[in-house]
């Protein structure tokens, strides 16, 4: 599974036809679409991401090719939902230096794709109505990596 939004169901097919589809269970029906040229990593699942943009009314599906470790030179993106069918995998740069920690894995929420970077300090974004990629403005946020000793309140007995 990619994702899933407004009903739909996004899946990777890997061992079946090397295709993702998009499926709408209420109606049963399907879309499939070969995956991108980068298909060495496009078999992995947590490359993919599914996303929907309210402003656009447009399905996405995202691919960040990206293995561990590695940088990433651009993303690829592809929209469903056109008068003509989906429309092929488009290639957008990433800045220099992008990188992705597939482990943390993608997430589309509002209309945006996000993941975390290689060295895990950053939020890098794609959004799915600019199509750009752009690292996440946020004030530091202190982390302790120790962990720290929560005393419980005692439980009354009954």
């Amino acid at each position: 599974m990619i994702g899933t939004c407004n009903g739909l169901l996004c899946l990777l097919r890997p061992n079946e036809r090397h295709d993702i589809v998009v499926i709408k269970p209420v109606t049963r029906e399907a879309i499939a679409v070969d995956l991108p040229s980068t298909w060495y990593y496009g078999r992995n699942e947590a490359t993919y991401s599914f996303g929907y943009h309210p402003a656009t009314g447009q399905y996405k599906i995202v691919h960040v090719p990206s293995y561990e470790p590695a940088r990433l030179d651009a993303v690829r993106v592809l929209t469903l939902g056109d008068d003509d069918g989906p429309g092929a995998w488009r290639e957008v740069p990433a800045p220099a230096g992008s990188s992705c920690f597939l482990r943390f894995g993608l997430v589309s929420v509002g209309g945006v794709t996000y993941w975390v970077t290689e060295d895990a300090e950053r939020i890098m974004s794609f959004d799915l109505m600019d199509e750009r990629v752009a690292p996440v403005e946020s004030p530091p946020m202190p982390v302790s990596l120790v962990p720290m000793k929560v005393q419980l309140p005692a439980v009354p007995s009954r």
